[in-house]
């Protein structure tokens, strides 16, 4: 009988020190396979769990002689494209923090969550370049750009990466910083997981003192004056100050307030970096033409309980989401929100976010590979494939969406949120994206990681490490 390539491989790690092995059919594969997004679904040849770099090095030489890709997953929020036949390399166990108070920067293992760095600097000035919620894992949410709170101030999480410890396909481990492989450090600073197995970071820390965060929720009948405030707002606002507008439906749970239980309405986010009393006059600014809100709780405190206490995203969901960037905000933007998930609507469409951009991110970096200078908003839209709801209904809506937006869009994507795997050249400028092709070239000549945002070989021109 044939030996299955997946069964070869365990063969090979089948050792003391090497990484653990499940295969379809074991009782554990099932559960490692899951990503969060359950939209996605994985059917690999193997599972490989890695809590180290050795082990990640041995599982990528067993894999390349095996003849199987690889593909790495943490937490699996940016699952866009399913892993068969291949190996999916779960690094959720590989979870190490040592911050560098001195240098203000932090080192990070590769299944490392953003809730661990910021218990790790808890009770100092020093604040990761975080996403909005801490249960997003750092290296994934880094490599492709890497876009939360402190964006507008201190730029993408990509642009923080001071150096990277990478397992090549060789299952060679190399370190890329701006002295040592300066072309594969700039490609991993926001071009994804293509060039290798990334397995240690080390990343700057920025700095704040206290933050107000939190949301205020309105009737949703109160959406089109508040986007209108949101458009003339975001005009004037320092780097210090952020703000998301969200038509909501928010879910039937108990766990959540009964006046907002199972209704639609709009949220409005708030972020402000500044002193309380001028953070709270700019969001009241923002607020003030929805008059008095069912709900209010801008909080003001530290910057890593305001990310913690702003909760985890819901528990692993199937779901269409989507990102769509704008250089300006016109009145048939808002127009469009308002008809999908404004007064009316129906319950397809869960979630529409506007937020604002600008600031540090028009500010064109060429030390890292995505660059969207003129991006000043952002719409991201989310629809669950809920029981009642068939999945075609869900997509024709989110479709018929993002149709409305087309026309007013610059066209442009980014990877962290990005749910289509064709659209990943879309990341990128044409010249960086010709770059990145040649890096993966020099790197990973035979295609062996395979990420959903894939970045393919230029030309077979051979390894050059």
């Amino acid at each position: 009988m044939a030996v299955s390539a997946g069964e070869r491989l365990r063969r090979a790690l089948g050792r003391p020190g090497y990484p653990r092995v499940e295969l379809p059919g074991d009782p554990s594969y099932e559960t490692g396979r899951l990503p969060w997004q359950r939209a996605v679904e994985h059917r690999p040849a193997a599972v490989v769990h890695a809590t180290g770099t050795a082990e990640v090095a041995a599982a990528v030489r067993a894999a390349a002689d095996t003849g199987l890709a690889v593909t790495a997953m943490t937490t699996g929020h940016g699952s866009v494209a399913g892993v068969d036949g291949a190996v999916l390399l779960n690094l959720s166990g590989f979870r190490n923090v040592d911050v560098d108070p001195k240098l203000g920067h932090v080192s990070v293992g590769a299944g490392t969550l953003w809730s661990d760095v910021l218990h790790a600097t808890k009770g100092t000035s020093l604040v990761p370049l975080c996403g909005t919620v801490a249960t997003i894992g750092v290296t994934g949410y880094s490599l492709q750009g890497g876009l939360g709170w402190l964006a507008r101030s201190d730029g993408f999480a990509a642009a923080g990466i001071v150096e990277a410890e990478m397992v090549a396909a060789t299952g060679k481990i190399v370190v890329a910083s701006p002295e040592e492989h300066p072309e594969l450090w700039w490609a991993l600073r926001g071009g994804g997981g293509s060039f290798g197995v990334v397995t240690n970071l080390k990343l700057r820390l920025a700095t704040a003192g206290a933050v107000l965060g939190g949301y205020a929720y309105f009737p949703v009948e109160k959406a089109e004056r508040l986007l209108r405030s949101f458009a003339d707002w975001s005009e004037t606002q320092p780097e210090w100050s952020n703000a998301a507008v969200m038509l909501l439906q928010v879910p039937d749970r108990p766990q959540l307030p009964a006046l907002l239980r199972g209704r639609r309405v709009v949220a409005v986010r708030a972020f402000a970096a500044a002193g309380e009393a001028i953070a709270r006059q700019v969001m009241n600014e923002l607020i003030a033409p929805g008059g008095p809100p069912l709900a209010v709780d801008y909080t003001y405190g530290s910057f890593n309980d305001m990310i913690t206490e702003q909760g985890p995203p819901p528990p692993p969901v199937a779901s269409h989401e989507r990102i769509d960037l704008f250089d300006r905000l016109d009145d048939a933007v808002i127009e469009a929100m308002l008809a999908t998930a404004g007064p009316g609507s129906d319950d397809v469409v869960a979630c529409v976010e506007l937020r604002m951009w600008g600031g540090a991110l028009a500010r064109d970096n060429p030390a890292r590979a995505g660059a969207h200078p003129s991006t000043r908003y952002s719409i991201i839209t989310g629809a669950r494939y809920e029981p009642q709801w068939e999945a075609g209904r869900v997509d024709e809506a989110v479709g018929a969406f993002v149709a409305s937006l087309k026309p007013y869009s610059n066209g442009e994507t980014l990877l962290n949120l990005c749910p289509n795997p064709g659209a990943t050249a879309g990341a990128f400028t044409s010249a960086a994206y010709d770059r990145l092709r040649s890096v993966k070239a020099a790197w990973d000549p035979d295609d062996i990681f395979q990420p959903g945002h894939q970045i393919p070989p230029a030309t077979s021109i051979g390894a050059t490490f």
